[in-house]
């Protein structure tokens, strides 16, 4: 730095012999008379003070500087200022400059114009050095707009601007940015600090530091062809909507000694975003990339296969939590920031994020956090499992939407005690570019997006099983949005959701979607399908109800397409039935056995107000044939999903639980049971307040009877029954009490 002040300096000596030199305010009151009066090789000096102007070179090779020119004294450049009072650019460089012509040792401010709000340079490559621009607003290029320009720009400060390139955007340019800071600039679209386009220009020793923008590139946003080179630039704390740190698209930059870290992206690339572009990570000078967050690949998002080099990045061994689609990336790396964890782990919304998660005794808080440190890949799939409570923003500090990263299962331990409740801020859980992803036992709720407010997902395969998705909204798909996914749905609710346009409970976009015992329920939307919008998509449906959702059931459009795109219902009870369908292009369905149009009669209350009731035709309505469905033992209420002759419809299973209180001490009895579980002895204890007749019954998992005590000679008070339950086999049973009109159930599990 010290050769080229030397440099600098000589130069100016050499060219005072041959120029005059113009003071200002000595010779003129102000910097543009001044460049007025001079000629090519000329230099206008100007003394400390404020100069409210808007000032051009007007095609001359000439030297504008402060007395930072004769001295080397950096004060100056805060002691002389050019303000441009809102009234265009401040400074104008745009008939042909060459690297002759040098603007030096200024504070350039409150510039207001279409293009460079503090300088801007059009077919013409000046010099700019040790300048301070800040506060300035352009369209484009908030601080310096360089379009068509060969510039170099040596020891300058850019804060505080605003505009597409807040800092400085470039045009069809190839310039040189040497020792810059540029901090706190805003852009309200592209690139906070750096907008280039068409510009293959060089940073070398750049500081870029809590810049934003609202759309990409909150540090830098390059595109078309702009294969720009950094060399120890930094990039820090800079925030975007896509790529917090760098949004670069077709283009393929050269990264040597780069540092990006702390950057945060409310949606994609919190470090970087790569769009059909291959950057180089140098292979000697490493970067480092680190720390940074996004909704998804929070250091890192590419859509084309990448090879990263790096000395540091945040973990070791990469996830797609940290790169994504991981799929896309071949790392080498020399050290991590974190520490990962080979195993399964437990959060609790009481747990301390703090703690190492290996147990429910040291669970963590937050799923975010276990996201962060869980090591899984293909060869080893791991599962978080969720410890009953409501996770959310209120209750646990949870981020949302909970975007699960690839080769992971959520686990809850039961759909009525785990809720992922968004509050209404944002959408609920989102599953981006995964090849396995596995949820289960567990409740989706409060989710509001524009598409999919409970459960987003594209280009992702995914089972979800044992669960709720209830009470969300968004645009497209209330409940859930597929796009281009591979799904299969098993005991699971889309109850209560709205979308606005389509799709009340679901919409599927180019997806494979298997419902087996699946209901849907009491979803609404504005203008289709109040249950499953079905474009160009497969949906098969087979144990599954679909009931009072409006404005229909189901919509199915494939524009005219039907070669791999189809409805296929079996065992299904469908409101309005095949009719019913809204089917415009007036398409195949495959209509098989054992569907039916009825009241599923639901229960109406409780904790599960979707489960069937007495009398439903869903009971054993199911297909006699399970083999290939891959049932599970128990339904989403925790029962068990084979009660009497065959498999029922929807999510939950009819047994003698349903319908009937579970509460003891209810109008003039009293009801327990102990010990549960039980071995081999249960004592029944019942308190009646008059003497009425008690009958007692046993029934296991399948809905037979096993046993039987009729109380043959009624009295009040507190009664008790032993039962001998040695010979019984392990599992589920249901234990019923009917006494005066009442029926109480209690589920007794034999161990």
């Amino acid at each position: 730095m010290k050769k080229i002040t030397l440099l600098l300096v000589a130069l100016w000596v050499t060219h005072l012999l041959t120029a005059q030199i113009i003071h200002i305010p000595a010779d003129y009151p102000t910097i543009q008379e001044g460049i007025d009066a001079a000629t090519a090789g000329d230099t206008v000096l100007v003394h400390p003070g404020t100069y409210v102007e808007n000032i051009n070179f007007s095609g001359k090779n000439i030297t504008v500087g402060s007395l930072f020119l004769t001295t080397q004294d950096t004060s100056y450049i805060s002691q002389t200022v050019i303000d441009g009072d809102s009234a265009g650019s401040v400074v104008v460089i745009a008939g042909g400059e060459d690297a002759t012509a040098l603007l030096s040792g200024f504070t350039i401010t409150n510039g207001f114009a279409e293009n460079g709000g503090g300088i801007f340079v059009q077919e013409s490559s000046p010099a700019l050095e040790h300048l301070t621009v800040k506060n300035n607003v352009a369209d484009a290029g908030g601080g310096i707009l360089l379009d068509s320009s060969w510039s170099a720009l040596y020891e300058i400060l850019l804060t505080g601007n605003y505009g597409d390139g807040g800092g400085v955007a470039c045009v069809d340019a190839n310039p040189g940015f040497t020792n810059l800071t540029v901090k706190n600039n805003e852009a309200p679209h592209y690139g906070g600090a750096f907008h280039l386009e068409n510009s293959p220009a060089t940073l070398l020793n750049v500081e870029i530091e809590n810049n934003s923008a609202n759309n990409f590139g909150g540090a830098i946003f390059c595109w078309n062809a702009s294969d720009i080179e950094l060399e120890d630039v930094t990039i820090r704390n800079n925030q975007s909507k896509n790529g917090g740190g760098m949004s670069v698209w077709d283009s393929n930059p050269v990264l040597k000694a780069v540092s990006i870290s702390g950057n945060t992206a409310s949606e994609l690339g919190g470090g970087m975003e790569l769009n059909n572009s291959l950057p180089v990570f140098d292979g000697n000078q490493l970067c480092n990339v680190y720390q940074n967050s996004a909704r998804e690949g929070n250091d890192l998002f590419a859509n084309l296969p990448l090879t990263v080099v790096l000395d540091t990045f945040t973990v070791l061994s990469p996830t797609d939590f940290y790169a994504s689609p991981l799929r896309n990336f071949d790392f080498t790396i020399s050290n991590g920031v974190m520490e990962q964890t080979a195993a399964d782990l437990f959060v609790s919304p009481s747990g301390d994020d703090n703690n190492s998660g290996v147990s429910a005794d040291e669970a963590l808080k937050t799923i975010r956090k276990a996201f962060s440190v869980i090591l899984a890949d293909s060869l080893n799939p791991r599962v978080i499992n969720l410890l009953e409570g409501t996770y959310s923003t209120q209750t646990n500090g949870e981020p949302f939407p909970v975007n699960i990263p690839d080769y992971i299962s959520l686990e809850g331990s039961a759909a009525g005690q785990v809720f992922l409740d968004a509050d209404s801020s944002t959408g609920a859980v989102e599953v981006l570019f995964n090849e396995s992803t596995r949820m289960h036992n567990l409740s989706i709720t409060g989710g509001s997006a524009s598409k999919g407010g409970g459960l987003y997902g594209e280009e992702s395969t995914l089972t979800v099983g044992n669960v709720r998705i209830t009470d969300n909204n968004a645009g497209y798909g209330g409940g859930t949005y597929f796009e281009d996914c591979s799904a299969r749905f098993n005991n699971v609710v889309v109850a209560r959701n709205n979308a606005t346009a389509k799709g009340g409970g679901l919409y599927l976009a180019n997806t494979q979607l298997n419902f087996i015992n699946t209901t849907v329920s009491a979803n609404e939307a504005g203008q289709a399908a109040g249950g499953v919008f079905v474009y160009r998509s497969q949906l098969s449906l087979t144990n599954t109800i679909l009931w009072d959702d409006l404005p229909q059931e189901i919509s199915f459009v494939t524009l005219g397409d039907t070669s791999t795109y189809s409805l296929t219902f079996s065992y299904t009870n469908l409101q309005g039935g095949e009719e019913g369908i809204d089917n415009p292009g007036n398409d195949t369905i495959h209509w098989l056995e054992g569907n039916i149009d009825l009241d599923p009669v639901f229960l109406g209350k409780w904790d599960f107000p979707f489960q069937i009731n007495d009398g439903s035709p869903c009971i054993d309505a199911g297909n006699p044939d399970t083999t290939g469905l891959n049932l599970p033992e128990t339904d989403l209420a925790g029962d068990p999903r084979f009660f009497g002759d065959a498999v029922d419809m929807g999510a939950y299973e009819w047994n003698l639980f349903v319908g009937t209180d579970e509460i003891s001490g209810a109008g003039n009895t009293s009801f327990s049971v102990f010990p549960n579980p039980v071995s081999s002895q249960l004592t029944v204890s019942y308190e009646t307040k008059t003497p009425v007749p008690v009958k007692i019954e046993l029934y296991d998992a399948t809905g037979a009877r096993v046993m039987s005590f009729t109380d043959g000679n009624p009295k009040a008070g507190n009664q008790q029954l032993s039962i001998d339950t040695s010979r019984l086999k392990p599992g589920v049973y249901f234990l019923r009490l009917e006494t005066g009109g009442k029926v109480w159930s209690q589920k007794i599990v034999k161990i």
